[in-house]
């Protein structure tokens, strides 16, 4: 038996999300489109069975949450937008370990202080315009 081609697996994952939207179950359908997210991440460059939930990915498994350097890298986030260096931000804040451990640390949590910092902002704009309309009437 000839092995799948890139081509072959595109043109399943393509036939699979078709099949998928004429199913009136939800539940199959939602097999459906598992399956080819699967074959998706195949095409992406992961295993069958990481794929397919069998073996965990290699790494620190990600937890959708903030750890607990959240708030030392949003610190060194503020202090890199200042103009600082490693170094001069180690000393700030006082770090305890190697310098490479705090980049590690900050480029795991920087998309937790980008979506916090975000969620700031759409915050304050939001308090900011109930204010303008109040003062000009609106």
């Amino acid at each position: 038996m000839k092995p799948f081609s890139e081509k072959d697996i595109r043109r399943l994952v393509a036939e699979l999300k078709s099949y998928a939207a004429e199913f009136g179950s939800p539940s199959e359908a939602e097999l459906i489109l598992r399956t080819s997210a699967a074959f998706e991440s195949v095409l992406a460059g992961a295993s069958l069975d990481e794929a397919f939930g069998r073996k965990r990915r290699r790494g620190r498994p990600e937890t959708g949450k903030p750890g607990k350097h959240f708030e030392t890298a949003r610190r060194v986030f503020h202090l890199q937008n200042a103009g600082r260096s490693w170094t001069e931000i180690c000393d700030e804040i006082e770090w305890q370990g190697d310098l490479r451990d705090l980049q590690r640390a900050f480029e795991r949590e920087l998309p937790f202080v980008q979506a916090d910092l975000a969620k700031q902002i759409a915050q304050d704009m939001g308090l900011n315009r109930r204010i303008s309309t109040r003062r000009h009437g609106l």
